[in-house]
């Protein structure tokens, strides 16, 4: 339920069901997922990569374990850190090579460490996966200059928008 409420941009709603399923259970990785989400979506980066962490911790090989790498990536590009965003982002693509947020992650974080060649290779993956990616494909709701940072990055690693 957390995740839907996220998804679809009712944050303090998806944040009070992530609150209970963790009362109930503090060691429920979707439940520190949805708090990561709602703190990331609010503009608390770090508090959301400390839940990231954790559930990187709870369950390091899990189904999931790629969207907490790719995440946690989007967390670390965004807190400036590219080179452990970089990290990341490819033990995420390693796990699921069709993730293209993660992609996305480790295109911008490329670009941002100087590594425009490898980025311009991760946008051509990108296409690969999908041929018609725009900007309108990060559509999670990031606060408005998160979304810029991460959309800037893209454009230093070659992305043209459409």
């Amino acid at each position: 339920m957390a995740l839907t409420y996220l998804f679809s941009g009712q944050v303090h709603r998806g944040r009070t069901e992530a609150q209970i399923a963790l009362s109930l259970n503090p060691n429920a990785v979707l439940a520190h997922f949805g708090i990561g989400d709602a703190d990331l979506f609010s503009g608390d980066v770090e508090s959301a990569l400390d839940s990231f962490t954790t559930c990187l911790q709870l369950d390091p090989h899990g189904t999931f374990s790629h969207f907490y790498h790719g995440i946690s990536g989007a967390c670390q590009y965004l807190l400036g850190e590219y080179d452990l965003a970089i990290g990341h982002a490819r033990d995420a693509v390693a796990r699921k090579g069709g993730y293209l947020f993660a992609r996305v992650v480790l295109a911008a974080s490329l670009a941002r460490s100087g590594a425009i060649e490898q980025a311009g290779i991760e946008v051509a993956e990108i296409r690969v996966h999908s041929p018609h990616f725009d900007a309108s494909y990060i559509n999670q709701p990031f606060q408005p200059e998160h979304r810029a940072d991460l959309l800037e990055g893209l454009r230093l690693a070659g992305l043209e928008e459409d």
